[in-house]
């Protein structure tokens, strides 16, 4: 029998288009930057199991999630497959809330949209708290942040972690041709996580350093 979900794992419920690339890597780095593990479905090959199939594997082994619920595709079409992933996690959720001993740290699901008008169109979930991005990667990341906050109150702050993100999205072309990729579309999704938290260690050990100097 599975154990309980890891709280240190979050899986991200995104559309794999290159349209919305740039609000990915945003998720994948607030994940890494606020201590916590990014998984996707994109990190698992395998063709004997469906893409619903590994969707939920990550939602009963990730004990926190993101779903992005509201956005559409570069012919202005929506993303019909988040809203349906979503409800496979809210069923597992509701039904997860009834076992006795399993206590999750935060509200276990952060709903994003890009609009307001978005949330219109879901209003079998009416009562749920939504946040709206606009499609701006520093609301995604400020979302995040807010949210997990529960779980680790000594989060860096909102302002701290976006200005480390674009110190990161400077260096991102040249630490992917390091790797021997000519773009960020080729990084596979474990090696574009290995990659942010690498970044993120090195960033920060170098930041004690000048601290230690300093003193």
């Amino acid at each position: 029998m599975a154990g309980p979900p890891s709280i240190e794992d979050i899986f991200i419920n995104h559309p794999y288009d290159d349209f919305y690339r740039e609000l990915k890597l945003s998720m994948v780095f607030a994940v890494h930057a606020c201590g916590f593990r990014a998984r996707s479905a994109e990190e698992r090959i395998n063709g004997l199991s469906t893409r619903v199939e590994k969707i939920e594997s990550l939602i009963r082994t990730s004990g926190l999630s993101i779903h992005d619920v509201g956005t559409y595709d570069a012919w202005d079409r929506p993303h019909y497959n988040m809203a349906f992933e979503f409800g496979i996690c809210f069923g597992y959720h509701r039904s997860a809330a009834l076992s006795p001993g399993l206590r999750l740290p935060v509200p276990s699901t952060l709903v994003l949209v890009n609009t307001p008008k978005e949330i219109a169109y879901f209003s079998d979930i009416a009562g749920i708290d939504v946040e709206c991005h606009a499609s701006n990667p520093m609301e995604v990341i400020r979302h995040i942040r807010t949210w997990l906050w529960g779980a680790r109150n000594s989060l860096p702050g909102v302002h701290f972690l976006q200005q480390l993100y674009r110190e990161f999205r400077e260096v991102m072309p040249g630490l992917i041709e390091a790797l021997g990729h000519k773009n960020v579309a080729e990084l596979a999704f474990p090696e574009l996580a290995g990659l942010m938290a690498n970044w993120l260690i090195l960033r920060r050990e170098e930041q004690l350093g000048r601290r230690t100097m300093s003193t």
